[in-house]
């Protein structure tokens, strides 16, 4: 029916957009999706009581094919994007190849074609500044790209929304034939369903996108109440909702707790890192990065930074202990990162982000 639960945050199968194949896709691991409908496990779920009609076991295989058919989907709309934009380098090229005069141009752009062969995504630093129909072209398989996920959430929502109807039915049908082993399977089926991480990321990421863009005003939008991508931490989990993700402890910050607070421990010489899709609904990002109380012993001085679609846009002084209030501005930003960077030993490098909200 669905991914089975994942164990731990970034862990391979959460869904969060990658570089892969030229151009952006979202990693969903739906074929686990047709194996688990047609084994009937999961991680994490209870098994489901027997069933003495067939009833459930056709549901599930007529759902299991198209389930087991997302992953394709995906790499078919991610090569389309990579295909259409190495189209319109080509007949950019020729244009300018006619029109005379341009070679500097013509060499720009077949160089960028050759980049984008290997590297297969468009960082800032290789945006066209003089070329504006090279530019023209990067924006647009941009915009393509960074859509890629909220389609992929697309398809899941509505094949999973069909697949519970067809339970509900089924489960209606069980009622009028007094099938209780039947209808309780079905209910546990639902159950199991709607419990799913990996549907409600999905239900998440298109509620945000659906949201109104935020000037200022308003309540908050508190990071922690978004889907997370590309989550990397050194030690434990990525702590939400105050949790500090390791040894049962919770987030506080010179004797305050933080019910919204994110928690990242960075690795050994390393970096710790989430990222959010923004979709460029928000004016301003502010709270406080800081070192949690109980770190007694922190080895490191651990420097927070903030970043939007690849550009640095804040940075903290290397902290030991104690709080560095943020307030960034986020206009036109679509890609969020918050980054962790320890420059040596991990120990109590107990790195906390002290109600992070949106406006």
């Amino acid at each position: 029916m669905i991914p089975a639960q994942r164990g731990s945050r970034g862990a391979e199968g959460e869904l969060r957009p990658e570089q892969r194949g030229g151009a952006m896709r979202c990693q969903w691991n739906m074929a686990a999706v047709g194996i688990w409908l047609l084994t009937l496990a999961g991680a994490g779920a209870q098994p489901a009581p027997a069933v003495n009609s067939a009833g459930l076991d056709d549901v599930r295989k007529q759902f299991a094919g198209a389930f087991a058919d997302l992953p394709r989907q995906e790499r078919a709309a991610a090569q389309q994007v990579r295909q259409r934009y190495l189209d319109g380098l080509a007949a950019l090229e020729e244009a300018l190849q006619l029109q005379g005069n341009a070679m500097p141009a013509v060499l720009t752009v077949r160089a960028e074609r050759e980049r984008f062969e290997q590297a297969g995504t468009i960082p800032d630093a290789v945006l066209a500044g003089r070329l504006p129909a090279l530019r023209k072209l990067q924006d647009e398989w941009r915009a393509q790209s960074a859509a890629l996920p909220l389609t992929a959430a697309q398809r899941l929502v509505a094949l999973t929304e069909r697949y519970l109807q067809s339970l509900a039915n089924l489960q209606t049908a069980l009622t009028v034939i007094h099938d209780t082993n039947g209808i309780t399977a079905v209910k546990a089926e639902k159950d199991r369903l709607l419990d799913n991480h990996r549907v409600r990321e999905a239900i998440a990421l298109l509620q945000a996108a659906k949201a109104p863009a935020r000037a200022g005003g308003g309540a908050p939008v508190y990071l922690c109440d978004l889907p997370e991508q590309e989550v990397h931490v050194g030690f434990g989990n990525f702590g939400k909702r105050g949790e500090l993700g390791y040894e049962g402890l919770t987030i506080s910050v010179n004797g305050q707790p933080s019910p919204h607070g994110l928690s990242m421990h960075p690795p050994y010489k390393g970096s710790a890192r989430v990222k959010y899709d923004l979709a460029g609904r928000y004016a301003t990002l502010s709270g406080a990065a800081a070192i949690n109380d109980e770190a007694r012993q922190i080895r490191s001085a651990l420097t927070f930074r903030i970043v939007g679609d690849g550009r640095e846009l804040w940075r903290s002084q290397p902290l030991r202990r104690g709080r560095e209030e943020f307030n960034v501005s986020l206009r036109g930003v679509r890609k969020l990162e918050l980054c962790v960077d320890c420059p040596g030993l991990m120990a109590d490098a107990h790195a906390v982000w002290v109600e992070p909200r949106l406006r």
